[in-house]
């Protein structure tokens, strides 16, 4: 029997390749483990959260740059990206802005930014990155990517024309935004006032969920709880992004005179969010509220393409090729729920194997909306790794973690 392990990481516990070789250990401890099964193939996967850069390159030689920018708090962080060849780069933005920087009790998407994202781009540009993957899952922000926009050189205005502060509070006072950066002989502004060399790069984008600016499937409404918002936090947070968005739309309708016009974009062999845009992007565009509105201010400032995250990182590693071959089919992540449904690794590896008639297994740290997933009817079984033995923060710590998927396997693998 040939087993394909491509498991999510399980954030704050295990990266994609701990839990992938606990899944296999689990494997080969198990009654059956040595007599039918082969060596299991590990294969680590993200959707643009966390683990996207193990994921984008994991076996392939590149250069990894680790710097100091500004974390979601405002406070130097360690963060690094990877450089592919000469001049493209593949950058985490949760390395920079993600919710694992954030003890619980600081959690407040009101205050924290993606500053150091743009930090991040600005010194792979510097290096003589053109061309950029950016996976935008697991934000600690909810700032519709005006930190971002500020490191790389904008001016985010309130109406005393000052720079507007970090954070989602920071939205609710944008008056105007500007580019005039100063030119010079080595620095020149390109026809849209953006930076020459930032006006040369291409962006892709892996989104982990499709989901709009706004409204009721807004990035406000359906995640900035989990980032520490309470509830009248997200009203005014969705406020604020709908009149981000009319300042951003209106510069856009000023700018081009004659419209936008209609675009199908692709890149390679993958299929954007928005396959066939019959519309100028907007607050509206699937993928725009993924990271709090980052996918937003990358959409419309850096005319970047919003990607599903799991499609790019399963094209990349030719994971179709390996379900295909197999027997079975393992894929995990430290929560599963209703938003795992929404574009994430697991459900859509599921649906890959599925479409080859292949048996799934899913085990993960904590599954809510049990009767939601099963309704997917891509999962054969769903396990949940620790049944309330031990408290969240003993089972979350990476060794406690790694024993008990390896345990788990190792007692429910079997048929």
């Amino acid at each position: 029997m040939k087993v394909t392990i491509a498991m999510d990481s399980f954030k704050g516990s295990m990266t994609s390749l701990e839990a992938g070789t606990a899944v296999k250990n689990g494997i080969l401890n198990s009654q059956d483990g040595n007599l039918g099964f082969p060596q299991p193939t590990i294969i680590p996967v993200a959707d643009g959260g966390e683990g996207t850069l193990e994921a984008l390159t994991f076996g392939k030689s590149v250069t990894r740059h680790t710097l100091t920018v500004t974390g979601p708090l405002g406070e130097p962080v360690q963060a690094s990206y990877i450089m592919v060849g000469e001049d493209s780069a593949i950058i985490e933005m949760a390395e920079a802005a993600g919710l694992t920087l954030v003890p619980e009790h600081l959690r407040n998407p009101l205050y924290t930014t993606t500053y150091g994202v743009g930090e991040l781009i600005n010194h792979a540009i510097k290096q003589g990155c053109i061309h950029f993957i950016v996976g935008i899952g697991g934000s600690a922000t909810n700032d519709g990517g005006i930190g971002m926009l500020q490191a790389l050189g904008y001016n985010i205005l309130n109406n005393d024309l000052k720079n507007v502060p970090f954070g989602a509070v920071g939205l609710s006072e944008v008056a105007r935004i500007s580019s005039d950066i100063p030119c010079d002989d080595t620095n020149p502004t390109s026809p849209h006032d953006l930076p020459h060399l930032l006006a040369k790069c291409d962006f892709t984008i892996a989104c982990d969920v499709d989901n709009p600016l706004v409204g009721e499937r807004g990035c406000s409404r359906i995640f900035a709880q989990q980032k520490g918002a309470t509830p009248d936090m997200v009203e005014d947070m969705d406020t604020w992004m709908n009149h981000y968005a009319d300042i951003v739309e209106k510069m856009c309708r000023e700018r081009d005179d004659d419209g936008i016009t209609p675009t199908t974009s692709t890149i390679g062999d993958y299929e954007p969010l928005f396959p066939t845009r019959t519309t100028a992007p907007n607050r509206f565009t699937p993928g725009a509220g993924a990271a709090g509105g980052l996918g937003y201010a990358f959409l419309m400032f850096l005319g970047a393409k919003l990607m599903s995250g799991a499609d790019i990182v399963i094209s990349k590693t030719n994971l179709e090729e390996h379900v295909k071959s197999s027997d079975l089919v393992i894929v995990g992540e430290g929560k599963m729920d209703a938003q795992s449904l929404m574009g994430k690794i697991p459900f859509t590896i599921a649906k890959l194997a599925k479409k080859y008639n292949k048996r799934v297994i899913a085990y993960a740290g904590v599954v809510e909306d049990r009767e939601a997933l099963e309704a997917a009817n891509v999962f054969d079984s769903i396990f949940v790794i620790d049944k309330g033995t031990m408290p969240i923060g003993e089972a979350m710590k990476t060794s406690n973690a790694i024993n008990n998927l390896e345990r788990t396997v190792k007692n429910t693998i079997l048929p």
